[in-house]
C-alpha cells in the first residue's frame, strides 16, 4: 500500500512525496523490514524533461519501481534515473526507518511515558526521550542479548496488535526477566511498576501508534531546515494507508503549531509552517507523486538485506547520496543534519547497522516465533 503527498512552496516548487514498505502495525514483518518516505521537488518542464529522456518508452500505466526492477530494461532506466538524481541533489530527500527502532520509540511513548509523566518528568524536554531510546536500543540487547530483545519488540508488537490483557501479561512477564540485569531493569522499571497505565493507554479508543505520523513530521522538519520550505500545499494518494490514520486533518493541523517545537539538537519544527489546502488525488494522474514512488523504492531496496545492499544499484544510488538526501532511523533514534554537504558519512554504520540485526533475526527465528493466529491484523 502506498501514500502520497505533494507540498508547494514559495509558489515555485511541488513537493511530491510517496513511500515505500507500509505493513500497518506489523512492525516486526520479516519481508519488509524498512519503511521510506521520499520528496521530490522537481519543476513541472523537469518532470517533463524526466518523463521523455529517462523514462521515454515506459509503457506502464504508472511509474512503479517494483516493475521497473523486474525488468532489465527498467535496470537500465533504474541507472539512468540515478544519474539525474545527482544532478539534482537539490531537488529530493527520503526518511529511511528500520521499523524495529520505531517500535522501541512507540514502546517508550506507550509504555515509560505515562508512568514517568504521572511522576511529573517530562522526558520530552530538550529531546530527552530520543536519548532514553536510544539507551533502551543500546543496553537491552547489549544486556540481555539480541535473541531477548528480538522477543521482547516481538511481545510488544503483538500487544499493540491484539491490544488485550493476555498480550500485556506475555510482555510484562517478558520484561521481568531484565531484574537480573540492573541498568536493563531501571530503564524499564516505569513499565514494571505500572503496567496498567501502558494498558490504559493502549486500549483507548481510538488507538493509534502514531508511527507514520511521526515520519511524515520528521520529514518535514528536514525540509524546513535543510531546504527552507516554510508553506505546503499537500495531495497524498488516498488509500487505506491514508485513510486509516487520518492524514488530511494531521496535515492540516501543522499549520496550527504557535511556537517553536526542539525535538533534539538537530530537529526542531518550526512554528512557522503553513499548509494551504490538503486534498486526496489518484497518484496515477500526478506524475510527479509517481516519480516519488521511485526514489522511496530505491532507497528501501537499497538498504533492505545483504543481497539488495551489494546490488549495482544500491551502490550507485549511495554514490550520489548526501546528508541533505537522506534521513535515516535506526538504532532507536533519527538522524537528522543541519550539514548537508558530508557525502554518505552516515552509510557505512547504517549498513554494518543492518547486518547486525539482518543476522540477530536469522538466529531468533529459530527460536521464538508468534503463532500465526497471534498474527492477525488488529485496526486501529
Amino acid at each position: 500500500m502506498y501514500w502520497s503527498a505533494c507540498f508547494y512552496y514559495l509558489m515555485d516548487y511541488d513537493i511530491y512525496i510517496d513511500e515505500s514498505g507500509y505493513t500497518g502495525v506489523d512492525f516486526v514483518n520479516p519481508d519488509q523490514p524498512l519503511f521510506s518516505l521520499a520528496c521530490n521537488m522537481l519543476s513541472h518542464d523537469e518532470l517533463n524533461n524526466l518523463s521523455s529522456t529517462v523514462f521515454c518508452g515506459d509503457k506502464g500505466s504508472e511509474l512503479k519501481f517494483s516493475r521497473l526492477l523486474g525488468r532489465s530494461s527498467g535496470q537500465k532506466k533504474l541507472h539512468a534515473f540515478i544519474d539525474y538524481l545527482e544532478s539534482k541533489d537539490d531537488k529530493f530527500c527520503c526518511y529511511l526507518v528500520d521499523k524495529r527502532s520505531a517500535l522501541t520509540r512507540k514502546f517508550v511513548d506507550d509504555c515509560i511515558l505515562p508512568a514517568l509523566t504521572l511522576d511529573g518528568v517530562n522526558l520530552f524536554k530538550d529531546g530527552v526521550v530520543l536519548i532514553y531510546v536510544n539507551q533502551l536500543a543500546y543496553y537491552l540487547p547489549a544486556t540481555m542479548g539480541l535473541e531477548w530483545y528480538d522477543a521482547f519488540l516481538r511481545h510488544y508488537n503483538y500487544l499493540i496488535r491484539r491490544r488485550d490483557e493476555d498480550a500485556l501479561q506475555k510482555l510484562w512477564q517478558h520484561c521481568m526477566q531484565t531484574l537480573e540485569h540492573e541498568k536493563a531493569a531501571e530503564l524499564l522499571s516505569p513499565f514494571l511498576h505500572k503496567p496498567q497505565l501502558a494498558y490504559i493507554k493502549i486500549t483507548a479508543q481510538p488507538y493509534n501508534p502514531g508511527f507514520y505520523e511521526a515520519i511524515l513530521t520528521g520529514l518535514i522538519i528536514h525540509l524546513r531546515s535543510c531546504f527552507g520550505i516554510n508553506s505546503a500545499k499537500v495531495i497524498y494518494d488516498f488509500t487505506k494507508a491514508t485513510s486509516t490514520h487520518g492524514l488530511a486533518s494531521f496535515i492540516g493541523n501543522i499549520s496550527n503549531l504557535g511556537e517553536t517545537f526542539r525535538i533534539s539538537d538537530v530537529c526542531t519544527l518550526t512554528g512557522d509552517f503553513s499548509v494551504s489546502t490538503v486534498s486526496a488525488v489518484n497518484s496515477v494522474e500526478h506524475y510527479g507523486v509517481q516519480v516519488s514512488d521511485i526514489i522511496a523504492g530505491l532507497f528501501n531496496y537499497s538498504f533492505r538485506s545483504d543481497e539488495t545492499i551489494k546490488s549495482d544499484i544500491a551502490s550507485h544510488l549511495r554514490q550520489i547520496l548526501t546528508n541533505k538526501n537522506f534521513i535515516h532511523m535506526f538504532d532507536g533514534a533519527a538522524e537528522m543534519f543541519n550539514e548537508p554537504d558530508l557525502k554518505g558519512s552516515q552509510i557505512s554504520t547504517l549498513i554494518e547497522t543492518i547486518k547486525r540485526r539482518k543476522e540477530a533475526s536469522i538466529e531468533t527465528s529459530t527460536n521464538y516465533s508468534v503463532s500465526d493466529s497471534d498474527e492477525q491484523d488488529i485496526l486501529f
